[in-house]
């Protein structure tokens, strides 16, 4: 794979060993709007953070999802970013305690569930993103299953009868 010249190195004393930045060649912007096609094209909602709490890559369905401006996206910054999400959910603070506890133990991996304001139920699947052996940072699928707890409380309501 051809990822073009290292314009940049930063090392790290924690538990990354070294980022590589690199000025992108033709060949590596081909693959990133693959990538970003390809995410796009998912189901999923999706965002990807980094080590240093910057948003590396997201999907329009994220965007959707919870309704959130682009431009903070684009700006790469994870804490307006929380502060948005959190402003849409029925208890934040349970976020916050499943945020908290991944930091402390960055290989694990999480499922939850979120019930929003708006009525809306998103599930959350959260997993470390690797490079190599190493943590780089982390990937968040959201998916809408909202008209599945419907149809589970439909069900439990019926079964009350």
């Amino acid at each position: 794979m051809e990822y073009g010249e290292i314009i940049h190195v930063e090392e790290y004393t924690d538990i990354h060993s070294k980022w590589l930045y690199y000025k992108p060649s033709a060949k590596s912007e081909e693959l990133l709007a693959l990538l970003q096609g390809t995410l796009n094209a998912t189901a999923d909602g999706i965002v990807v953070i980094d080590c240093k709490e910057n948003i590396c890559i997201y999907n329009c369905k994220f965007i959707e999802m919870w309704n959130i401006d682009e431009k903070v996206l684009i700006a790469r910054d994870q804490c307006k970013l929380i502060t948005l999400m959190l402003k849409q959910l029925k208890n934040p603070e349970e976020y916050i305690a499943r945020e908290k506890e991944l930091y402390i133990y960055p290989t694990k991996e999480s499922y939850d569930v979120f019930e929003l304001k708006d009525g809306r139920f998103i599930e959350r699947y959260s997993k470390p993103q690797r490079f190599d052996n190493d943590i780089a940072g982390r990937v968040l699928s959201f998916r809408d299953i909202t008209n599945q707890k419907q149809s589970e409380k439909k069900m439990a309501n019926l079964e009350r009868l």
